[in-house]
């Protein structure tokens, strides 16, 4: 039996972890940019956040299970900070690389870590109830981040963002250490899940559509985080700081979708939701190139927000769902495993289609393939409806 503060003690880290990386992430591509690194090096320097992942997502899964969030947590916070660090002291191409290495792989201990815990908390509707917290509050992040990132750099440049990000993962390291719990939640050891057992997972239908639906939730984030900022900044000209605003924007519409996830849920049905706000995403960024309105584009951003407000949590309570007891991190490594593919391969597509056809042609890309993903969720959509019907 869980104890009631299990879920809020998690909030506290979490809220200062996001805080942080929305603070840097959509402003370090902006950084690379003024290096005259060009669309397609934005890319990569986008892309450099999911690498590591890829790779250490499944072991990390397996640790989340063995150790709990309180170690996971804080030598994920305590990496962003030397990142961040050895970047404001060192700013260049190379430490830019190297920081968003560090970055990608702190997000991957932190998100999963939290996110295993989190998912032992409740299965069904209880799940779904957590996750659309816990996202709600890490709107706090997605909100503020990019709006006193917009400001600090207005007022000090970039070396003013990167020094408060380094502050805000310490203090997210000390609240990690204060309040996450020192046990692990899972009562099945690691050594008991073998290898064989992801594939076992990859053939699952509902793991499956976890990872599609969470591969396609990075679409929209990847598009705010690396290219949307370079659009306001060079196509529509504006400074950091309303650049800043229109991002929050994107964070904004994500909340209200949260705030609403449940009820929306239990009344149209996840599969439902999640193929009308793909398909709804897709034909907003085609619309993006098409205008230089600042009211359009917000309004654009605000789809985008919807969208990733949606899917993400319900990718992650499809995860937790999925998993039997004592493997919950495992499953999540999965669902990341994916994500992280997308947030390596994605920026690297986008940027090689930014350098070919202008900035425009990355939104138009990321439409298509939410448009490829839509069609992918038509089968069990239909198959969700008859469910229900029956």
């Amino acid at each position: 039996m869980r104890r009631p503060g299990a879920l809020t003690r998690v909030i506290t880290p979490f809220v200062l972890n996001s805080v942080q990386q929305h603070l840097t992430r959509p402003f370090v591509p902006l950084f690379a940019a003024s290096l005259d690194v060009g669309y397609l090096g934005v890319g990569i320097v986008a892309a450099a956040v999911g690498f590591l992942p890829i790779f250490f997502a499944l072991p990390v899964g397996r640790l989340a299970d063995r150790f709990g969030p309180r170690v996971m947590v804080t030598t994920g916070a305590l990496l962003n900070a030397t990142g961040f660090l050895l970047l404001f002291l060192l700013p260049s191409l190379p430490m830019v690389i190297v920081t968003q290495l560090l970055a990608g792989f702190a997000s991957l201990l932190v998100n999963l870590s939290t996110q295993t815990y989190v998912g032992t908390l409740g299965k069904g509707a209880d799940a779904e109830r957590n996750f659309s917290t816990l996202t709600i509050f890490a709107s706090i992040g997605q909100i503020g981040g990019p709006l006193a990132g917009g400001l600090l750099i207005g007022l000090g440049g970039f070396g003013g963002a990167f020094i408060t990000a380094v502050g805000l993962s310490t203090v997210c390291a000390i609240a990690a250490i204060t309040l996450l719990p020192r046990t692990a939640p899972a009562q099945v050891l690691p050594e008991e899940v073998t290898p064989r057992r992801a594939l076992d997972y990859v053939k699952d239908a509902d793991t499956q559509l976890a990872i599609l639906a969470s591969s396609l939730m990075a679409i929209p984030e990847i598009l705010r985080t690396a290219f949307l900022p370079i659009y306001l900044g060079d196509v529509i000209h504006l400074d950091p700081a309303l650049v800043g605003y229109v991002l929050a924007l994107f964070s904004v519409a994500g909340l209200v979708a949260k705030t609403v996830l449940p009820r929306v849920v239990a009344r149209f049905g996840r599969q439902v939701m999640l193929f009308t706000f793909t398909a709804g995403c897709a034909l907003a960024l085609i619309g993006l190139p098409m205008t230089t309105l600042l009211w359009v584009v917000c309004v654009i951003t605000a789809c985008m927000g919807l969208t990733f407000g949606l899917g993400r949590p319900l990718s992650m309570a499809m995860a937790a769902n999925a998993a039997t007891p004592g493997e919950e991190g495992y499953v999540v490594a999965l669902r990341l495993s994916g994500n992280r593919i997308a947030d390596f391969v994605l920026p690297v597509l986008f940027g090689s289609a930014a350098s070919v056809a202008g900035i425009g042609a990355a939104f138009l890309c990321g439409a298509g393939l939410l448009l490829v993903g839509a069609g992918a969720l038509v089968r069990p959509m239909i198959a969700e409806v008859r469910a229900a019907r029956a």
